[in-house]
C-alpha cells in the first residue's frame, strides 16, 4: 500500500521508483488482482486501512474493436477474477475499502485516470 495521492499514472511511476529504489529483482508495478487468492491477499492487507479509501490498482481500459476492453498493467485481460463491479466514471480502476451500492469491500470501481487524491496498491513483480 502506498499512501500518497496522485494520478494513476503518477501512482504507477511511483511504484516503479520505488521497486527501483528499494532494488525489488522484479520491480513494482500498480497491483494485478488476476485470481482469487489475489484477492484475498489484498483484503486481508486493506483491512488494516481506513475503510474510506479507495486506491489505484493496476487496470485499466482502452477502445477496441468499437468498444471498452479491460486490461490489468501487466497486459493480461480481464477474466471471471472480477466478481464485483461498481460502475463509475473513467478509464481506470480504484479498489474500493468500502461498502458502495450494496457491493462489498473489495469491489472494483471505474474512476477517473486524472483524479490525484487516491493513494495506490503495488505489488512486487516476480523474476
Amino acid at each position: 500500500f502506498m499512501n500518497g495521492k496522485g494520478s494513476w499514472l503518477e501512482q504507477e511511476r511511483f511504484c516503479q521508483y520505488t521497486g527501483a529504489n528499494e532494488k525489488w529483482p522484479g520491480g513494482a508495478s500498480l497491483a494485478t488482482i488476476g485470481t482469487g487468492a489475489d484477492g484475498a491477499a489484498v483484503r486481508s492487507f486493506m483491512q488494516n486501512e481506513d475503510q474510506n479509501l479507495e486506491v489505484y490498482i493496476g487496470g485499466f481500459n482502452r477502445f477496441y474493436g468499437g468498444k471498452k476492453n479491460w486490461y490489468w498493467i501487466d497486459g493480461t485481460t480481464f477474466q471471471d477474477a472480477v466478481a464485483f463491479f461498481v460502475d463509475g466514471n473513467g478509464d481506470c480502476l480504484a479498489y474500493l475499502n468500502k461498502s458502495v451500492n450494496n457491493q462489498p469491500i473489495g469491489a472494483y470501481k471505474n474512476v477517473p485516470c486524472n483524479s490525484g487524491l487516491r493513494s495506490s496498491i503495488c505489488s512486487v513483480k516476480a523474476k
